[in-house]
């Protein structure tokens, strides 16, 4: 995933929010996600339109400065289906989520609620059971060795004393004969 999919995606959460906050119809609620721009005109001094209310606060949870990324952010959404135009001409001072931004916004807002945990599983899988595992198979490994051993040297012993069992018959059989 890029950075403008990232973007994306907080575009949808954000509007997403929007739209819970003001307990709203989906397509009751509209964004004004202008530039700032500058109109001149011939007999009139120029007039600074101010960006609009939602990009300033969008602006905010993205921290982009560039304008022309935002106008990648909104080309994108609006071809993925997720934000659209309701009005002929409206540009970007009236934007709506679609029904479609809605669900990819709820499935979003589902996986980052989730990617926590799937961090800790990942950090569980990568770096504490391969420790744990070795330990384990060292302490598995070195008790195994032991009764092994133990169990070795019980027979060399048991094998030992049958030995000198033996050799003391002998020597009494070879003081008996003498």
């Amino acid at each position: 995933m890029n950075k403008l999919d990232d973007y994306i995606e907080d575009l949808l959460l954000y509007m997403k929010s929007e739209i819970e906050d003001k307990a709203a119809p989906l397509n009751a609620v509209t964004f004004n996600f202008s530039l700032s721009t500058k109109e001149q005109y011939f007999n009139a001094p120029d007039e600074v339109i101010p960006e609009g209310e939602d990009l300033t606060a969008f602006r905010k949870v993205v921290n982009i400065t560039d304008n022309s990324v935002f106008e990648k952010i909104f080309a994108k959404a609006i071809n993925e289906k997720y934000i659209k135009y309701p009005y002929i001409n409206s540009k970007s001072n009236a934007i709506q989520l679609t029904e479609n931004g809605l669900r990819m916004a709820k499935a979003i807002q589902a996986n980052r609620k989730f990617a926590p945990k799937k961090a800790i599983a990942n950090i569980t899988d990568k770096i504490i059971y391969p420790i744990v595992s070795g330990v384990i198979s060292a302490v598995l490994a070195s008790v195994i060795s032991y009764f092994i051993m133990s169990n070795f040297q019980d027979k060399k012993i048991d094998t030992m004393n049958t030995e000198i069992e033996k050799l003391k018959k002998d020597i009494t059989w070879m003081k008996q004969k003498l």
